[in-house]
């Protein structure tokens, strides 16, 4: 029987639209397969509920019962979850679930965004439900989806398109700005102090305040109520990821790329940023205010890291260190140190851990590797990465199966999809040149094991057929050629210079 020791908490989910969520004194986000629960006060870890079998695409928190999660998965599926047990499971037809909004007085009735269209869905006691479609001439899929924070029937939608709706949750009309953008619309968010306000960002850098004139009151949305645009704001640089209220301070919003880590602090009295703050962890994906009304903000960033930032005094206040963002394949010691850890997951990395305080201390990125590269030894001058372009850091860019640590301690083999083997100088924090040793993704490698006592050197077992021993410098050792494909190697630690293989063949 074995009892757990330590965790190290998976990274921010990188493809959900909305990662983070607070309610009330905590904040949670989301992990590719399960969702992180923190405290508002001191940031400890209180509980990791909702746990998939399948990529999480959404989630919502019930406004008014913070036990009740929903989460949509990749499956088509959206899931209810009470104290961490499942209650309810809702399919769908279409593919693509993009977003997730309770009904704040209810915990039967949440709207679901799946590809262009929205439902309605009402869960019945006993696990039962029933869904209805909501009835919009939308023709681009979904891209962000908002309930007004106090007005339960007042929300509003943007597409790929360059759309706006606004939705009456009661009544279930829609109506959209007169405005069409260029590009995709990534956030459409509500005053939270008034019923008139729509704040609008575009992907291509455009934000701007809208007065939708009370659609949430009484009678809710009508023809007879024209949305109008009442600001244009400083275009933004292409990338703009998320753009939050401050409830804290009226008029104050935050807006945040997924170019680079700057979260500039806005107010509708100006139509230029008032301040920066200063995100070195990069990237943004998603943000949100704590609920506390004190002026924090919860940030998500691809790297998988998570910080709370004070908007009034500019600083970060904690930080989630990173963690991988997809599922993990591997995980070793180091031979020479048993304090660390070496890691690899689908995400494309590689990551070293501090066993004692669980602390990623390096991340190796696959797409990062420098070219040339080998082919069997031989040196291939302007070799591309599988994992290169704009976005070579995203998540099954280089997928990583398995790893290993030389005999030595300091260097990291890692190999996974592409038939490609990487290696990680532990000490320098240096990314080596890789080896194509197999043909790609026809080579996929499963396995790496290291020589128990020559330094730098590796065996690995490919689909292709194929076992190799390799040098991290490039050169191949021994080659063994198989039938069928190859899924484990191991060294004898008794006698190093024999080698098994396993096959799918029962070789």
């Amino acid at each position: 029987m074995f009892d757990q020791t330590h965790l190290a908490p998976a990274g921010a989910q990188t493809w959900t639209k909305q990662v983070v969520i607070s309610r009330g004194n905590r904040f949670a986000y989301a992990s590719t397969l399960a969702l992180y629960v923190h405290a508002d006060d001191d940031y400890s870890l209180t509980q990791i509920t909702a746990t998939q079998k399948n990529t999480i695409l959404a989630f919502d928190w019930h406004p008014a019962d913070t036990n009740v999660f929903a989460v949509c998965t990749n499956d088509d599926v959206a899931r209810v979850y009470r104290d961490g047990a499942e209650t309810h499971e809702v399919r769908f037809q279409q593919h693509g679930l993009s977003h997730v909004s309770w009904d704040r007085h209810s915990t039967e009735t949440l709207v679901v965004a799946a590809g262009k269209d929205l439902y309605k869905a009402r869960l019945k006691e006993g696990g039962g439900s029933t869904t209805q479609k909501v009835g919009w001439s939308n023709t681009g899929a979904v891209t962000c989806f908002a309930r007004h924070p106090r007005n339960n029937r007042q929300c509003a939608a943007g597409t790929e398109m360059g759309t706006v709706w606004l939705y009456d949750a009661e009544s279930g009309r829609t109506l959209p700005l007169v405005r069409v953008f260029e590009g995709a619309v990534h956030s459409a968010q509500f005053d939270p102090k008034s019923l008139d306000y729509l704040l609008v960002a575009t992907a291509g850098g455009v934000i701007t305040l809208w007065n939708v004139d009370g659609s949430g009151e009484a009678f809710g949305v009508t023809s007879a109520k024209k949305p109008t645009q009442l600001m244009e704001f400083a275009k933004q640089a292409s990338g703009l990821s998320a753009c939050m209220w401050v409830d804290s301070s009226p008029g104050t919003f935050i807006s945040a790329s997924d170019k680079h880590g700057a979260l500039k602090v806005w107010n509708v009295s100006n139509q230029s940023p008032q301040h920066s703050i200063a995100a070195s962890e990069g990237a943004v994906t998603s943000l949100c205010c704590l609920d506390d009304g004190s002026g924090r903000v919860a940030v998500a960033f691809r790297s998988g890291e998570v910080a709370v930032f004070d908007t009034k005094h500019r600083r970060r206040l904690w930080k989630k260190g990173p963690g991988h963002t997809e599922t993990v394949f591997a995980c070793v010691f180091n031979p020479v140190d048993p304090n660390q850890v070496v890691s690899c997951s689908f995400d494309g990395t590689v990551r070293v851990w501090n066993a004692r305080n669980l602390e990623c201390v390096k991340t190796f990125h696959t797409a990062d590797a420098p070219r040339p590269s080998t082919v069997c030894g031989v040196r291939v001058p302007n070799a591309q990465g599988f994992g290169g372009g704009e976005r070579k850091h995203e998540p099954g860019k280089g997928s990583m199966y398995t790893c290993a640590v030389s005999c030595d301690g300091a260097i990291v083999c890692g190999a996974g999809f592409e038939g490609d083997l990487y290696f990680f100088d532990v000490h320098s924090g240096r990314v080596l040149p890789p080896m194509d040793i197999a043909p790609r993704r026809a080579g996929t490698v499963h396995k790496v094991v290291a020589h128990p006592t020559e330094p730098g050197v590796f065996a690995c077992a490919s689909l292709d057929g194929s076992a190799h021993v390799v040098h991290y410098d490039g050169s191949v050792l021994v080659t063994l050629l198989h039938n069928t494909p190859v899924c484990g190697v191991a060294f004898d630690p008794l006698d190093p210079r024999v080698m098994a293989t396993a096959t799918e063949g029962g070789w």
